[in-house]
């Protein structure tokens, strides 16, 4: 996969705003064959307008890494997760012919 800096979604982020152990996703993901071999460190501008290297994974496999995390273990906003979750799972099956967009 031709990792597009476009594509590239960093991670942090999303870790603060479900507020689970940024550090502790790292680990989990160098674990992983399949993630870590898309993950890179890429320079971004942070709020304070300065450049930071932060770890960042292609928008593809931001999902996988998603359906790794319990969400139970996140804030209130697990909602958010379980809802997009949901879709997600729908889009599959009916990309892959499952189910129709109808059903």
């Amino acid at each position: 996969m031709t990792l597009n800096p476009e594509e590239l979604i960093p991670i942090r982020p999303i870790c603060r705003a479900l507020g689970i152990d940024y550090s502790y996703q790292v680990r989990k993901i160098k674990k992983d064959e399949d993630l870590s071999s898309v993950m890179v460190l890429s320079a971004t501008t942070g709020f304070d307008g300065k450049e930071h290297k932060t770890l960042c994974s292609h928008f593809e496999v931001v999902a996988g890494w998603l359906f790794t995390i319990n969400p139970m273990n996140v804030k209130p906003e697990r909602v958010l997760v379980f809802a997009y979750l949901k879709q997600y799972y729908r889009d599959l099956c009916e990309k892959s012919g499952w189910i129709s967009a109808d059903d």
